[in-house]
C-alpha cells in the first residue's frame, strides 16, 4: 500500500534517510526517492547521478528541472547513508537554503545549485527506488535499506544517531 498517496508537501520540512549502495558511475536518472519529477507535472526527487554523476542530488521540476547537488562523491558499491533535508517552503528563495545534505553522518557543506522557482507538487504518488512519470521510472540502479521519513528537519546529533544505530554496512 502507499501510504504517501495524496500526501502533499507544500509548505513542509521534510527528512529522507536511506542506506543506498549504487551500482550506477555515470549521470542520469538513479533516484532513491521522489515525486514524479516531470517538466509537465512538477514534483521533486533525490538521487545519485540525477543531476551529476556519483553526486547526491534534490531536484525539482516544472517548468523545467533544478538541482542542490552535493560535493561528495558517492562510493559506487558500497553501502552509504544519505539524509536530505527540505524545507519545501522556502524552495524558490534562490540559491541552496532550502536543502541539507548529510553521507555517512557528516553534513556535505559544498552544495551547489540555485533554487529560484517555486516547488509544484506532482499529482505522481511518492515512489522509492525511482519515479514515476508514465512511461519514464527514472529507476534507482543498486540496493536501498532502512529508509525514513520524518516530518521535521532532524538535528546534526540525530543524524549521527541514525548512522550510528545499523552502522557501516558490509
Amino acid at each position: 500500500k502507499d501510504v504517501l498517496s495524496g500526501f502533499t508537501y507544500d509548505n513542509k520540512v521534510m527528512t529522507f534517510s536511506a542506506w543506498i549502495k549504487s551500482s550506477k558511475t555515470t549521470q542520469g536518472n538513479n533516484v532513491i526517492i521522489g515525486q514524479g519529477i516531470s517538466n509537465s507535472d512538477g514534483g521533486w526527487g533525490i538521487a545519485t547521478g540525477y543531476a551529476a554523476a556519483q553526486k547526491l542530488s534534490f531536484s525539482i521540476a516544472k517548468p523545467g528541472v533544478q538541482s542542490v547537488i552535493g560535493s561528495v562523491t558517492m562510493n559506487t558499491g558500497n553501502w552509504q547513508h544519505i539524509v536530505v533535508i527540505v524545507d519545501f517552503a522556502d524552495i524558490g528563495s534562490g540559491g541552496t537554503s532550502a536543502v541539507k545534505m548529510y553521507v555517512d553522518g557528516v553534513e556535505d557543506t559544498g552544495l551547489t545549485g540555485n533554487l529560484t522557482q517555486n516547488f509544484d507538487e506532482s499529482s505522481f504518488n511518492t515512489a522509492i527506488g525511482g519515479t514515476f512519470t508514465g512511461s519514464d521510472a527514472r529507476f534507482f540502479d543498486g540496493d536501498i535499506d532502512q529508509v525514513r521519513i520524518f516530518n521535521k528537519a532532524i538535528s546534526a546529533s540525530e543524524v549521527t544517531t541514525l548512522y550510528n544505530e545499523i552502522g557501516e554496512k558490509n
